[in-house]
């Protein structure tokens, strides 16, 4: 049996996913994928992962293999597990994004305040709003939440790029 399907037999013995396992070691789901297909081979390090994570010894199915493959292939395993290894910045995206809306809801919840809780005494108030206290605390509360996410996705990316870059000094 090759090595790719090796890999693929074991995780399911194992009863792991693509990205279960993929997470476990630190890299994408779609480097599992490609170890698993065939399509590119895993580094040295990584096989030595997998043998520990799924309890078999992947060393001479990988030998065999690194003899068999080309060393431009060698080369493209190590380059796709460089791009595997970049941070991912879909949260570093929702972070702006919800950023944004934090920052919209924030100066709507102003202005709405600034209207509802106005001192009226001794001026002469002109108003064709209804705004009431309850709409201005729904504002409020939304705004918070909004805040709330744009802190965790933000420091979700920190936290994915300083994994990387562990990984990274420890390889």
């Amino acid at each position: 049996m090759k090595l790719n399907e090796q890999i693929k037999a074991k995780r399911k013995l194992c009863g792991y996913s693509q990205e279960q396992l993929a997470d476990m070691m630190g890299v994408s789901r779609q480097t599992v994928y490609k170890w698993e297909s065939g399509t590119t081979l895993p580094t040295t390090e990584n096989v030595e992962s997998l043998s520990k994570l799924l309890n078999y010894d992947f060393m001479s199915e990988y030998n065999s293999s690194i003899s068999v493959k080309s060393p431009v292939t060698a080369e493209t395993a190590a380059s796709a597990e460089q791009t595997a290894k970049r941070p991912s910045k879909k949260f570093l995206v929702a972070g702006i994004v919800t950023g944004v809306i934090w920052l919209i809801l924030s100066f709507v919840t102003y202005c709405m305040g600034m209207m509802v809780f106005s001192n009226t005494e001794g001026y002469m108030r002109v108003s064709t709003s209804s705004i009431g206290k309850s709409e201005f605390y729904i504002f409020l509360v939304l705004s918070v939440v909004s805040l709330a996410l744009t802190v965790f996705f933000i420091v979700k990316h920190a936290l994915s790029r300083a994994k990387n870059k562990k990984s990274e000094v420890e390889a």
